[in-house]
């Protein structure tokens, strides 16, 4: 019995070790009316100062696919970051495309705040109470940054007849006041880390049981609302939930 158990540990750990360092890519395309040429968004979420992650092979992931914009939903550190090394070589690893980025809970709990600079220095730009329109293969994208909770921007008076999308770490600072965006772009639940097949998530941040949101594309309203379940994480636990980024195209419909 003994044996046994000394076994299934170790198969255990292995599995562990697996799902917290060779991250999927997520796939996902959605459509819409307002879209006249695909456009792609690769989004990275709660990378949590990962030591873990194959830059190398993630940089060739996103190279394959070409996006248009890189998102950066929020927690690319955590509250205790102090060297910044593997930020740096994320950084590196999407440098030469347009990346956008909005806070987590994690950059605002930091005390140094010395994320901000890190980004400025490497022409990311950070959208966590702003927004930009872009001009993607000849269509106007307007793109809109949610700060964490109660630095949260909500106030927005937004062109319906254009293709909005909002990014927000936390799910739930959209879903607490929904406007009409085309797409909002979470993570922060990273998919609950543990998850029971067919079942999902077992509890979430405010200690609900099962929540209805915690990973993947939802439809809330006339809003496609996507949370990515994160490419690291701040407790080294991952159970049937591989750490992942996403492919996203947006397409005509």
């Amino acid at each position: 019995m003994k044996f046994n158990m000394k076994i299934l540990f170790i198969i255990l750990i292995i599995y562990m070790l697996f799902e917290i360092i060779y991250f999927k890519e997520d796939l996902i395309t959605i459509k819409s009316k307002k879209i006249n040429s695909n456009f792609k968004i690769i989004q990275i979420s709660d990378f949590h100062d990962s030591k873990l992650i194959n830059l190398k092979r993630l940089k060739k992931s996103i190279d394959k696919f070409n996006p248009d914009i890189i998102v950066l939903t929020g927690d690319l550190i955590n509250r205790y970051t102090k060297k910044y090394e593997n930020i740096e070589n994320l950084l590196k690893s999407i440098e030469g495309y347009k990346v956008f980025f909005v806070e987590g809970n994690h950059e605002i709990d930091n005390p140094d705040k010395i994320i901000y600079k890190v980004l400025e220095e490497n022409n990311i730009v950070n959208l966590s109470k702003s927004s930009v329109s872009l001009n993607i293969k000849s269509q106007k994208i307007n793109l809109y940054g949610n700060s964490f909770g109660k630095h949260n921007v909500v106030n927005r008076k937004l062109n319906l007849e254009e293709y909005n999308i909002l990014l927000s770490h936390n799910p739930n600072d959209f879903l607490k006041k929904q406007e009409g965006f085309d797409l909002v772009l979470s993570g922060h639940t990273h998919g609950g880390q543990v998850r029971i097949p067919y079942f999902g998530q077992i509890v979430d941040h405010g200690m609900k049981f099962f929540p209805k949101y915690s990973k993947g594309l939802y439809d809330v309203s006339n809003t496609k609302l996507y949370i990515d379940s994160g490419l690291g994480q701040s407790l080294p636990i991952r159970i049937f939930n591989r750490v992942s980024y996403t492919n996203i195209t947006i397409s005509a419909k």
